[in-house]
């Protein structure tokens, strides 16, 4: 058997070690103005995944209610359903991206034939529990790359999108290196290197 066959598992499973790990080393996971970004380069794939709190996006992380409020949400969606809004792998590496899944912050139902998701709000008021609750939007993007080590390093461009967010803390794991970086405003450029 192919070790390739194995790939996607062993990125899964590193990745899943790698928030795991990065979790129990913060007491607090949820931190407003911050973000978690794991990224694993096993082979030719690239996997991403993002935890976001969903203040640093929406501006709230209560179930929305107006209209206007549904809004910001499929909004925030639609813009981290597409990466290339706000990742730029180098382009040297041939990189495609493969899988895309975001998940919202919020319980959500299909919208229908578009397949869109809108958050549920039972219509009732907000009780205290339901306001002070901390939702996450999570996002995990794999790219395969014909190329893979010629990609040196990955522009991230979050903070520039959303401005409430003033750091990312990035783990990441290769074939062959981890590490950890920042990236606040003005810093945007992950590298794979040492």
């Amino acid at each position: 058997m192919s070790a390739d066959r194995y790939r996607p598992i062993c990125s899964a499973v590193l990745l899943a070690a790698m928030a795991c790990a990065h979790a129990s080393h913060t007491h607090s996971a949820h931190v407003h103005g911050e973000a978690k970004l794991g990224i694993v380069r096993e082979g030719a794939s690239i996997v991403l995944w993002l935890r976001v709190p969903g203040q640093n996006m929406m501006g709230f992380e209560h179930d929305p209610v107006t209209p206007a409020e549904l809004e910001t949400v499929r909004d925030v969606m639609a813009f981290l359903k597409n990466p290339a809004q706000w990742v730029q792998l180098d382009a040297a590496g041939g990189c495609t991206v493969q899988t895309v899944d975001v998940r919202p912050p919020f319980k959500t139902a299909s919208n229908g034939a578009s397949g869109d998701s809108v958050p549920l709000h039972s219509g009732s008021p907000r009780n205290e529990a339901e306001h002070s609750k901390h939702e996450n939007v999570e996002a995990t993007y794999r790219y395969e790359c014909r190329s893979p080590l010629s990609v040196r390093g990955i522009d991230i461009s979050l903070i520039r999108a959303y401005p409430s967010l003033h750091k990312i803390q990035v783990d990441i794991v290769s074939d062959d290196w981890q590490g950890s970086q920042l990236l606040q405003p003005g810093v945007e450029r992950v590298h794979f290197s040492r």
